[in-house]
């Protein structure tokens, strides 16, 4: 029993793994990082080049980390922009949302350089000149096609974001699903150890949160309460640290 719910969730993790960094900046605007204290994060802004954020340790609200070796200090809520391929400019956000006992949960997002934010204006103003020339030019026989065309475009539209949202949810319940089978594999398996549980404890906070960012929070305080639970049974494997 303990081997095939080994395998199953290995198997489900690796279906559902989209990378190996655990911040892509080129899959993902902004992500939620968690740490346990004396490890660390992979972080990527571009998809290929990977740098290192560990958390070296924690002073109650003050968490000393590095990046790549760069100092990098941070009080709980300070928000900070930041060089993370040491390049020369700031090319992510952080912010430190909070510390748990060991784990410090590190929020950051891709910021956008202002050579991408003009040819985004750019291409905008050239697709509203154009549109203003079509219609200028067009007949009222090709007006009417033009509707005809938006009316299919909206429901082929529609229709795709109808099976995306579809796939969002079947992803969510996969998510939970994995959960719920790793901690059946942990219960009967047993011999836990504390460093077990933290970093179990860790996994149930970050789906935690990005459940709460969602705005799902009757979820996101389920997954708090089990990661609580497991973090009071490491403490209490450690001698009640």
């Amino acid at each position: 029993m303990r081997r095939i719910l080994t395998f199953i969730t290995l198997f489900i993790l690796l279906s559902l793994s989209v990378n190996s960094a655990d911040y892509d900046g080129s899959k993902q605007t902004s992500g939620v990082v968690i740490i346990l204290e004396g490890n660390s994060a992979t972080l990527t802004l571009d998809g290929e080049k990977e740098v290192t954020l560990k958390v070296e340790r924690i002073n109650g609200k003050v968490v000393t980390s590095s990046v790549d070796g760069r100092s990098l200090v941070m009080e709980i809520g300070q928000e900070r922009e930041y060089d993370l391929d040491n390049d020369g400019t700031n090319d992510a956000y952080m912010v430190l949302n909070n510390v748990i006992d060991k784990l410090v949960s590190f929020r950051i997002q891709k910021l956008v350089t202002p050579t991408s934010a003009e040819e985004t204006v750019t291409a905008e103003e050239t697709v509203t000149a154009g549109e203003e020339i079509v219609e200028e030019e067009a007949t009222e026989e090709e007006e009417t096609e033009v509707k005809v065309e938006d009316t299919t475009s909206n429901e082929v539209t529609g229709a795709v974001a109808g099976a995306i949202g579809g796939i969002s949810k079947w992803v969510i319940v996969g998510v939970i699903v994995v959960i719920i089978i790793i901690v059946l594999a942990f219960v009967i398996g047993g011999g836990d150890n504390a460093e077990k549980n933290y970093e179990k404890a860790m996994d149930l906070h970050r789906e935690g949160q990005e459940f709460h960012y969602d705005g799902d929070d009757d979820t996101a305080k389920e997954l708090y309460e089990k990661a609580g639970e497991l973090r009071e049974k490491a403490r209490n494997m450690e001698g009640g640290f």
